[in-house]
């Protein structure tokens, strides 16, 4: 496509093959794509998406209910749409990206299992009699780990000895 001015669609389509393929946030891409195309269209020219026209979005998106933190992760998807295309003004037509609308975002709430819910959790492996789910389940339920970390432990990790595990990499750390 050599228009003066691409489509969004064609400037998604360019960023998630250069950008997005193979990656983990691969799948969350895709699935951004249909709310973004569907509210902006699929050949709307990127030279017209404004600061304006993405804070119409945003309040439709916070109107049918996403949260600051899904609407901030659809924006940075076009974000990324928008500043890739701006790399290539001469074919896209974009020489700059307009200002991006985020939401201020909650910090996440905590939220513990009562006694019967861990009971019922922890009980529902129990009596499928499967002993690996449920070593499992009591182990990120008595240590708080996410099963990422769990799985990424390695005997280095496990001191029996003083009863200790280390996680030396977590969630919060990355960036």
């Amino acid at each position: 496509m050599m228009d003066e001015v691409w489509s969004l669609g064609y400037a998604y389509d360019r960023c998630y093959r250069s950008c997005w393929v193979g990656t983990k946030a691969e799948g969350t891409t895709i699935a951004h794509r249909n709310p973004i195309v569907s509210w902006f269209g699929e050949h709307t020219r990127i030279t017209a998406i404004t600061t304006a026209t993405l804070d119409g979005w945003v309040e439709q998106m916070a109107a049918i209910g996403n949260s600051p933190a899904t609407i901030n992760r659809k924006l940075a998807t076009l974000s990324k749409v928008l500043t890739e295309a701006s790399k290539r003004p001469a074919e896209s037509g974009l020489t700059s990206v307009p200002h991006i609308p985020r939401r201020k975002e909650y910090k996440g709430r905590i939220r513990w299992l009562t006694e019967a819910e861990e009971v019922g959790v922890v009980g529902y492996f129990a009596k499928r009699h499967k002993p690996k789910e449920y070593a499992v389940v009591r182990m990120l339920l008595d240590t708080g780990m996410r099963l990422s970390e769990l799985w990424n432990l390695t005997h280095q990790d496990i001191d029996l000895h003083n009863g200790v595990i280390r996680i030396w990499e977590n969630k919060a750390d990355l960036p």
